[in-house]
């Protein structure tokens, strides 16, 4: 039997379907057929019995009804009755369009007593262009990517504030995480071995081909008591060093007196970590030529790592 899909829904007898806007609806009776290229619903119970047909000798005749030319469906929803004897569709006759061709031409003599349709058809428009509405789309509907009026780029306006954003959206350079570590108590060595500043974060890069931005910054102290004196910081990635090495230095240019010196102590170096596993970076602080190196000196220290799409 012909069935009518709506969204795939098949359509059986009694079924309402809702077509186009709110309140536009069309119950199908039983043995309906759709007639898909043509956007058609034949519906049984629209019975109609065609104009009379005068014979001659031909087998090709015009079909009216009301004066108008008029074409069922097929010839299988067509009742033809030639001489008292009702004609098998698609063998006796045949339908195209708006004409009835029997299988052997006629004669002036033959009497059609009638030709009854048995589905008169109803059209269904499709909806006009720019009539469908949002409400009108369903909220699981999977609308192709064509459909969509993207003649216009997507400006920061049209982003919702809460919207998640995926990284692989965003281009070279931008700024995928921030995270960062204070540390606020003094700390001094003597020491020319590196030991922890109790300065440390953990970052995990999302993709391998990411960098890392590091930011260091802390108030560093130098005693010289009598002698040069002088200290360094290093940046370690887990346990390898990445930035430092050598000692940041402060020499007295009155050797042989003591002095107390400040000093502001900054660093920024880039990272390649070439992994997406969870990573440790830190800081350590060492003191050279016999002083004593301190930091965290009257403000607290920030370590911050940025990571940098690749």
């Amino acid at each position: 039997m012909p069935t009518l899909k709506v969204n795939e829904i098949i359509a059986y007898s009694g079924n309402t379907l809702s077509l186009g806007t709110s309140g536009n609806t069309i119950t199908i009776p039983a043995n309906t057929t759709f007639n898909a290229l043509s956007g058609t619903v034949y519906i049984p119970n629209g019975i109609i019995k065609l104009d009379s047909i005068t014979t001659s000798a031909t087998a090709t005749y015009n079909l009216t009804y009301g004066g108008s030319a008029y074409s069922p469906a097929s010839a299988t929803v067509c009742l033809v009755s030639v001489n008292g004897v009702l004609q098998t569709p698609g063998t006796a006759f045949t339908i195209s369009g708006s004409q009835i061709t029997f299988s052997s031409a006629l004669n002036a003599t033959d009497v059609i007593n009638f030709i009854i349709v048995l589905a008169a058809p109803y059209t269904i428009n499709a909806p006009g262009d720019g009539s469908v509405t949002n409400a009108s789309v369903a909220s699981n509907a999977a609308i192709a990517y064509s459909k969509l009026n993207l003649s216009n780029s997507i400006v920061n306006a049209d982003i919702a504030s809460s919207a998640a954003i995926a990284t692989t959206k965003l281009g070279m350079g931008a700024v995928l995480q921030v995270v960062s570590a204070t540390y606020s108590t003094n700390m001094t060595t003597t020491s020319g071995t590196y030991t922890d500043m109790n300065l440390s974060l953990n970052i995990t890069p999302s993709s391998s081909s990411n960098k890392i931005l590091i930011l260091l910054s802390t108030a560093a102290n130098i005693y010289l008591g009598g002698a040069d004196a002088g200290g360094g910081i290093n940046i370690l990635r887990d346990a390898t060093v990445i930035n430092g090495g050598s000692a940041f230095t402060y020499y007295d240019i009155n050797t042989g007196g003591a002095a107390d010196n400040a000093i502001p102590y900054h660093v920024t170096t880039y990272d390649s970590p070439n992994t997406t596993s969870a990573i440790t970076y830190k800081c350590q602080f060492a003191a050279y030529y016999g002083g004593y190196f301190a930091v965290h000196r009257s403000m607290p220290s920030y370590l911050i790592a940025m990571e940098i799409k690749g």
